[in-house]
């Protein structure tokens, strides 16, 4: 069995991983990177890579293939590239393929690449692709960096803002249904001046007791847009960066995050993911949350 286990596994498949390395070792194939099998050219690319990005880690986003292994047997042709300090989050891809004219190609995705040969939007408007090696290891470099908090909060911003959805709707719901009542708005009317402004109808009385009872906490909820704190937590620091303001602030002790946020945080972290608490926060990942304060 692999020394990766299934709580330290980074991609997409573990099983598949299993059997991809227990074949690999059966036959004692040659080329390993942190117990990956994986071809031969992107063996010497990743080394290469790691001779500068010493707390690069490497892991498996698809299932394994074969086009670059002709004895029989499955490696791996593509890895994600995370880093030590945030192994959850990846930075992009390094992979070799083919090109039309069946010439080796090593090849670096990410975000962060715009490469004006191809349409945005295009698996290759992110891709920069060369049969040289040593100009793809400068590319992975260049383009496979660590990210910053503010790529990260990019990055998760539809987590962050359908999170803000789903803690306003239930509110909105119940405010545009108080507004469905027209159609008894005219016998309504007659009521309440016969009756001294006490509602009779079903439908308003509802109304009125819902607002009277939640009124004030459901119209805030409809327009709840709190004040956010971005925090990204690694093992040895931690960066954090109010919504509002234009730089973020790295500290080396928790103590000095700010105590409203460190205890939101906590209340985070025995929480769901992606699931939204109002006036604490989301925790968009193990090491991301978004703080309302």
């Amino acid at each position: 069995m692999p020394a990766i286990t299934k709580e330290n596994f980074i991609g997409r498949s573990y099983d598949d991983y299993v059997d991809t390395y227990d074949n690999a070792k059966q036959v004692a194939h040659a080329y390993w990177v942190d117990e990956i099998p994986v071809a031969r050219d992107l063996h010497k690319f990743m080394l290469d890579f790691r001779y500068s990005r010493r707390d690069v880690v490497f892991g498996m986003p698809h299932i394994s293939g074969s086009r670059f292994n002709s004895n029989g047997y499955d490696v791996y042709d593509c890895v994600s590239v995370s880093y030590k300090d945030s192994v959850n989050v990846n930075v992009g891809l390094m992979f070799i393929d083919r090109d039309s004219h069946a010439n080796l190609r090593y090849s670096v995705r990410s975000d962060s690449i715009k490469n004006e040969k191809f349409n945005a939007g295009s698996v290759g408007y992110q891709t920069k692709s060369t049969g040289n090696v040593a100009i793809a290891v400068k590319n992975a470099k260049t383009y496979l960096k660590p990210k910053a908090l503010e790529a990260l909060i990019k990055e998760h911003s539809a987590k962050i803002t359908n999170g803000l959805e789903n803690l306003s709707a239930p509110s909105y719901n119940k405010i545009y249904g108080i507004k469905e009542v027209r159609d008894s708005v005219i016998e309504e009317v007659q009521n309440m001046i016969r009756m001294g402004y006490e509602p009779a109808t079903t439908q308003f009385k509802t109304a009125f007791e819902t607002m009277r009872t939640e009124g004030e906490e459901l119209l805030r909820m409809c327009r709840y847009k709190p004040r956010m704190c971005f925090v990204w937590a690694k093992p040895d620091r931690v960066t954090y960066k109010y919504g509002d303001d234009t730089t973020d602030t790295t500290v080396y002790d928790l103590a000095n995050v700010p105590q409203d946020v460190r205890n939101k945080i906590a209340v985070l972290q025995i929480g769901d993911m992606n699931m939204p608490i109002a006036d604490v926060g989301i925790r968009v990942t193990d090491t991301f949350f978004v703080v309302f304060v």
